[in-house]
């Protein structure tokens, strides 16, 4: 699958194509996905290189022990190799303060720097 931009995908790809995945995140980066806003005009998400920086490597946040404390959050994205440079993640879950669903798009770019956009 091409990949397009964030606005151009459907719940039609997110059903039927691309790669989905379960994670269980810590509620330190699923609280860091939850101040996602959805200003197009992206920012560097400062907050996720810091983790990097405090943790050495925040990919530990991602799959969390089951007997740890976590957030069950689904990602999709349209090639299985998700932190490709330009290519559109979509991670969804459960907002564990308000329980509403959350749906927030992330992207690297070309130096692995995280982007995030809210969708829902």
């Amino acid at each position: 699958m091409e990949s397009l931009r964030l606005e151009e995908y459907t719940l039609g790809h997110l059903m039927t194509e691309g790669h989905r995945a379960e994670y269980r995140f810590s509620p330190q980066l699923v609280a860091i996905l939850c101040k996602a806003d959805a200003n197009e005009n992206m920012d560097i998400c400062l907050e996720l290189t810091k983790l990097d920086d405090v943790d050495d490597d925040y990919t530990e946040h991602y799959n969390m022990p089951e007997d740890s404390e976590h957030i069950l959050v689904t990602e999709w994205c349209s090639i299985e190799e998700s932190n490709e440079p330009g290519v559109w993640s979509i991670f969804m879950f459960r907002d564990p303060v308000t329980k509403s669903t959350r749906m927030i798009g992330w992207i690297c770019d070309g130096h692995g720097y995280p982007y995030l956009r809210k969708i829902i």
